[in-house]
């Protein structure tokens, strides 16, 4: 997932009609700063982020076109296609999953999806290890951690 702030900052701007002297103003920056926002060149500060939004009338997550139920479901896609080769292709579902976790980094579904994968390849016990290591750490849903410490003491 690229950032592209920049350009929902200009998106935002065209849309209200205003230039980007208005908008500089409203933030206190210079209409060069945004100007170099809306072409990439550089990011607004993080200090900036809430102010931004809130001119806009927007989510933080929308101003960094971020949506939640959009990577649920993209995430879901990549789990289930996993689950079709996983056993016939581990190795092609373990390529996917890992395609996934560069899009989705650390992601609990991608990770337990590819905890049952790794369990099926022979020789790949610290593949394993190392995947549940990283799922006791970051998971969130303590069923989830209770199968993975199950993994590990098998």
């Amino acid at each position: 997932m690229a950032m592209k702030i920049g350009e929902k900052i200009k998106e935002l701007r065209k849309a209200k009609n205003i230039s980007q002297e208005v908008l500089a103003g409203a933030l206190g920056v210079t209409f060069q700063a945004v100007s170099k926002w809306e072409t990439g060149m550089t990011t607004p500060d993080v200090s900036l982020i809430p102010p931004l939004a809130s001119f806009f009338g927007v989510s933080i997550d929308e101003l960094f076109d971020y949506h939640v139920w959009e990577n649920e479901k993209a995430v879901d896609e990549i789990c289930s296609r996993a689950y079709k080769c996983r056993h016939n292709d581990p190795i092609e579902a373990e390529k996917i999953l890992r395609e996934g976790l560069k899009q989705f980094p650390a992601n609990e579904n991608l990770l337990t999806v590819l905890v049952y994968t790794l369990w099926a390849l022979p020789g790949r016990d610290s593949d394993l290890i190392s995947v549940c290591n990283t799922l006791i750490d970051c998971a969130t849903n303590e069923g989830v951690k209770c199968d993975v410490l199950r993994f590990l003491a098998m």
